[in-house]
């Protein structure tokens, strides 16, 4: 059995420079459709959990978000910086979980 935990995943397309940002949630709670780009810092949309498998595969089937959304005990998810880089797995056709 892996030890890579299976997280819920999406991304965002930046609307100016193109730049994807992938992330996971590594906790339960709603999300915004748009966030700032992590590359040029104007607004980013979300793919809405449905990532063409090209985006987020990588030569070794794995995902590698840049950024993840947590829970700090508030009533809101806030996004950081993934800072473990650890791979999460993928798992075709399960992205309505």
């Amino acid at each position: 059995m892996s030890d890579m935990k299976l997280e819920k995943r999406n991304a965002y397309i930046c609307k100016k420079c193109r730049h994807v940002t992938l992330v996971v949630h590594i906790d339960e709670g709603v999300t915004p459709m748009m966030i700032r780009c992590e590359n040029c810092g104007e607004i980013a949309i979300s793919f809405m959990y449905r990532i063409p498998p090209p985006l987020m595969v990588s030569f070794d089937g794995s995902l590698l978000p840049t950024k993840e959304w947590f829970n700090d005990g508030g009533d809101q998810l806030k996004l950081r910086d993934r800072t473990d880089a650890k791979p999460v797995m993928v798992e075709y056709g399960n992205d309505t979980d």
